[in-house]
Parts: structure tokens; sequence; C-alpha cells
């Protein structure tokens, strides 16, 4: 039994990974989706535990990347947090995360408790009721979400959080929470030279068409990461952006 529900997790997996990036012409992709089967394998009996795992939900080449990355004495803001919330606090100084939803937050709360994890400032910042029901959740100045349930929410404090700390100050700034576009508005300029701005689910086209200057490579290198992601069905695969700032000339 053990073995056809390997073999069969196997062949769903590599036909995903196949039809989603081999057969779009993500040929190097594809190779490196294929080289995390057995994590993913992993991940996906543990998937009720992942506070416990400490393995972020993203592309798992992104997160191999992140671990080679951080170093000990780097600072870190967070929209969403979970895992990845403790993963980061394991590889550097400081991470500053904020979340939304108050149920989660008491989890990872707690989570953070059992692990004695003290380099974490944890803040619960939820989006309030405005009185403009229709705005336009694609347009970062609006500080929506598009998800249905935040209709009529704003996350203006959510997503300006981070503009108490000065330009340049964090090493790594991760997109994955809610109103992501105005989260990106904002920390943008909070980012040092050769820091780095995760977005997370990139897929999603909206949440990046309004910063064109993070495609100029004079100001940003990109490096992108396409598929399967810890926990998720072999039929969910992720985009995991990341945006290096170049040091800009002084005038």
């Amino acid at each position: 039994m053990k073995r056809r529900s390997f073999l069969w997790e196997f062949l769903a997996y590599t036909f995903y990974s196949a039809k989603t990036l081999l057969l779009k012409g993500h040929w190097y992709f594809f190779v490196t989706d294929m080289r995390h089967f057995f994590n993913w394998r992993s991940s996906r009996r543990r998937r009720a535990e992942t506070l416990h795992v400490q393995t972020p939900w993203m592309v798992f080449e992104a997160i191999e990347f992140l671990k080679g990355w951080l170093t000990k004495d780097m600072k870190v803001y967070e929209y969403g947090s979970g895992s990845s919330t403790l993963f980061f606090s394991n590889l550097c100084d400081s991470i500053i995360s904020v979340e939304h939803y108050d149920a989660w937050y008491c989890k990872v709360r707690d989570a953070i408790k059992k692990h004695g994890l003290h380099n974490i400032e944890y803040r619960l910042l939820p989006p309030v009721l405005s009185d403009t029901v229709n705005a336009d959740c694609t347009d970062p100045k609006g500080y929506r979400s598009c998800f249905p349930e935040y209709k009529g929410y704003t996350f203006t404090a959510y997503a300006s959080s981070i503009d108490e700390y000065p330009d340049g100050y964090f090493d790594l700034v991760v997109i994955d929470g809610r109103s992501r576009g105005a989260c990106i508005l904002h920390a943008m300029k909070k980012i040092k030279t050769n820091g780095i701005l995760l977005v997370d689910n990139a897929e999603r086209k909206y949440y990046l068409q309004p910063f064109p200057e993070l495609f100029d490579s004079s100001q940003w290198d990109l490096q992108t990461f396409m598929g399967h992601v810890p926990y998720n069905p072999p039929s969910s695969f992720d985009t995991t952006l990341l945006f290096t700032k170049k040091e800009q000339p002084t005038i």
C-alpha cells in the first residue's frame, strides 16, 4: 500500500510539474522542481503541523536560496505570518511580523512562545471597515484586499506599519499577506542596497503591475522561482519573485 501511495504521489507530482512548467518552456524550473519531490512529499504528511515544521509556504527553490542568503546580522520585515515567521527567526538577527487575522495571530503567538523565539516582534493589525465599499482592490493606494471576505475593509495601518522605520533599514521584506500592492508601495524604500523584496504568489499579476520600476534592471535585479510549495496538493503551483535593490547613483 505504501509503495502504491508513493508511486501515485510521484506520478501526480511529475505530471503537474511537466504540465505547468515543462510544456510551457520552463525546463529549468521543471528540473529544479523535480529535485524537491521528497521535500514536498514529507511536507504533505505534516501539513497539519506547519508551525512545528517551520517551513515557509513558498516555492521550495526560493526557500533553499533564502537558507543560503540570510545571515545572523540581518533584519527582516514580514507581511503575513506563519511557519515562515519561525523559519526567518532562526536565520536572522531580528524579524518584525504583522498579521491581520486575530485567530491565526493567537496560534502563531503561541508557537513563538513554545519554541522560545525571542527575536520576533509580532503585531496584530486587523483591517478597518471603510466608508468606501467599491474601491479598486488592485490599486495600491486604495489599501484594499481582493479577497471577497474583506470587501469594504481598508488595510492602511497594516500596509503602512513599516513607515516607522528609516529608509534602507531592512535586509529583507516579505510580501505574503493582504493588500500586497499597498505593502509593496510602502516597503520598497525601506530596503537596504543589496537587500531583497520578496513577493510571493506573484502569478497574481495585479500585485506588481503598478510597479514597473521593480522590473528596471538599473534599479533592481530579479530572481524568479516557480514550482511546488510545501503542504499543498500536487496540482498547486506558486511563483515567488525576489527583487534585489541595486545601489543608486547619488545626485
